[in-house]
Formats: C-alpha cells, sequence, structure tokens
C-alpha cells in the first residue's frame, strides 16, 4: 500500500508541475499575441520589409539549435506554420 501511495503522491505532484508549466506557457502565448496584434497594424511598409528577414533569420537559428534536440513533430509543425503565418501577415502590411 505505501508503493502505492508514494506512487499516486508522485503522480499527482508530475501533474500539478505540468498544469502549472503549461498555464504559464499559456499566458505567456496568450500575451505575445495581443502584444503581436496591438503593434503590427502600427507597423509601416518599410518597418515590415525590415523586420521580415530578421524574423525568418531568428526562427533558422532556432530551429538549427533544435536540430539537436529530440522534438515531437507536432513541434516542428506548428512552428512553421506560426512562421509562415507571421512572415504572410509581413508581407501583406507592406502592400
Amino acid at each position: 500500500m505505501d508503493d502505492e501511495l508514494r506512487f499516486v503522491q508522485a503522480m499527482a505532484s508530475a501533474m500539478s508541475s505540468s498544469v502549472s508549466s503549461v498555464s504559464r506557457l499559456g499566458a505567456r502565448n496568450i500575451v505575445l499575441i495581443k502584444f503581436v496584434d496591438a503593434v503590427l497594424p502600427l507597423l509601416t511598409s518599410d518597418q515590415c520589409v525590415r523586420i521580415a528577414p530578421e524574423f525568418q533569420r531568428s526562427i533558422e537559428d532556432v530551429m538549427a539549435l533544435m536540430d539537436d534536440r529530440r522534438l515531437p513533430a507536432e513541434y516542428h509543425k506548428v512552428l512553421l506554420e506560426e512562421t509562415n503565418a507571421c512572415l504572410k501577415t509581413l508581407k501583406e502590411l507592406r502592400q
């Protein structure tokens, strides 16, 4: 019984830690999304032209660093989808 109780307590602790981490990540994501939503409409066409290659380069740097780590395919898929969506928005704003 003691082993089962320790297992349940360990699982509860791990779940609590995971929920806390996901909550912090979700809150940070919401703030960044709202920040981008507020800033993007204020950018000039020239700023969009200058930002796009810098943004793309920084994502490529991150991808190079992450090549050494095992991450689910979903991570890479979402990273590329979100990157492409941002680059598309910058392209649309500069027209």
